[in-house]
């Protein structure tokens, strides 16, 4: 995995117990492990957790077998990328489940380290914001619904919104789109359009996440939210 968390002196670590900051562990997200006494780094997927209790992955397949060091309290280190940071942390192993699938349990971790692969870093933020999808060629812009920012940085931000009550509307974007914020930030009235290009789109039952990279700006929006991105700077309890 390139970018790795473990190996790099360019990171930032939380403790996931840390109040306003839990671990989110996304379900079905490639994993890279290694369990102690095996020289090699396997492929995995996660498959669910027990929030304070433990993690749930699916067995790596590997061309030997392993099954003599899957054993309750073995070493075992998770890596993954997520919504542009590379996780990395240190477990141990719990069970070991056979049927109806093959799956390991570890234990939930105390400490994580992450990375941003970012070139600027977010920070987090909850903005309500109306997105639409504008068509190029015709200048047509497509209301989509509401939602929230929920990260921002002066390059791109996190859109999250409802899946339930606009299904059928964000079904229409994909990847590459371009799309339009408009919200306001706090403190002022005047309302910000801004466009950006969809670099990433996660959906389950219950959102839809988006990640959008900003277009080119006109320099008076470009101050505002950058002096936004500066106040939020002066709160920002993102790094422990």
């Amino acid at each position: 995995m390139a970018n790795e968390p473990a190996d790099t002196k360019d990171h930032s670590s939380y403790a996931p117990g840390r109040p306003g900051k839990p671990f989110f562990f996304p379900v079905g997200i490639p994993l890279q492990i290694e369990i102690s006494g095996v020289p090699s780094r396997m492929k995995s997927v996660s498959v669910g957790c027990l929030p304070d209790n433990c993690l749930i992955i699916r067995q790596p397949s590997t061309p030997a077998p392993i099954s003599k060091m899957l054993f309750k309290g073995n070493k075992v280190t998770v890596r993954y990328i997520d919504g542009g940071n590379a996780f990395g942390f240190e477990s141990e192993l719990i069970a070991v489940a056979d049927q109806p699938a093959r799956i390991l349990y570890i234990s939930y971790p105390v400490h994580i380290i992450r990375k941003s692969l970012r070139s600027s870093r977010r920070i987090e933020c909850y903005l309500p914001a109306r997105i639409s999808r504008r068509d190029p060629q015709a200048g047509i812009e497509a209301p989509l619904g509401e939602g929230v920012i929920i990260d921002i940085s002066r390059t791109g931000c996190g859109f999250t919104m409802a899946s339930e009550s606009h299904d059928d509307a964000l079904a229409a974007v994909g990847l590459g789109d371009t799309v339009v914020l408009g919200f306001h930030t706090p403190g002022t009235e005047n309302r910000i359009a801004l466009a950006g290009s969809v670099k990433r789109i996660q959906r389950d039952e219950e959102r839809t996440d988006i990640g959008i990279s900003f277009h080119e700006m006109e320099e008076n929006l470009k101050e505002e939210i950058l002096e936004y991105i500066a106040t939020l700077e002066k709160f920002d309890w993102q790094v422990c």
